[in-house]
């Protein structure tokens, strides 16, 4: 069962083969996306081993492994596909544009769900840098926060 900020940000990926959770922690975005068949396959990411061998675990337990890869990766380094959808969340405005400019050719057009917890002008920023536009915005409370939440895809604003 997801927290209403994981439920947001399921409801804005876009269904695909191949998606991409970058910064997963305990996967729990992943392992729904994939029970709900709205991704074939994802690859969980993160930079820390501690967060991975939990994303593990919870892909093993719910049996969802095998169709997973599990990667230690700084932010899209861990992209080593074609995705249809890659979500970043969880983390400060500043580090997320870091991100999104550094891994800008890892992409590839993908659909992007993002969800950063401070600095929401430099994601803003970094969107538009790596030739996205934001095609929606939402807002939802959990654990007595607030979280933006954006859909982003390739190309200019109409």
């Amino acid at each position: 069962m997801l927290d209403e900020r994981l439920s947001l940000a399921a409801s804005l990926y876009e269904p695909c083969d191949w998606g991409a959770d970058i910064g997963t922690d305990h996967a729990y975005l992943p392992c729904h996306l994939l029970r709900t068949n709205t991704c074939k396959h994802m690859i969980a990411a993160d930079v820390s081993e501690k967060a991975l061998t939990r994303a593990r675990d919870n892909l093993t337990r719910q049996r969802l492994i095998d169709r997973a890869d599990v990667v230690l990766a700084d932010g899209l380094d861990a992209v080593n596909r074609k995705c249809g959808c890659i979500s970043v969340m969880g983390m400060g405005g500043e580090l997320m544009g870091r991100i999104l400019r550094k891994g800008q050719d890892r992409l590839q057009g993908a659909v992007l769900v993002l969800g950063a917890h401070t600095e929401l002008n430099l994601v803003r920023e970094a969107i538009r840098d790596v030739g996205y536009h934001i095609v929606q915005e939402r807002l939802c409370k959990a654990a007595g926060r607030f979280y933006v939440f954006w859909r982003a895809e390739a190309g200019p604003a109409d």
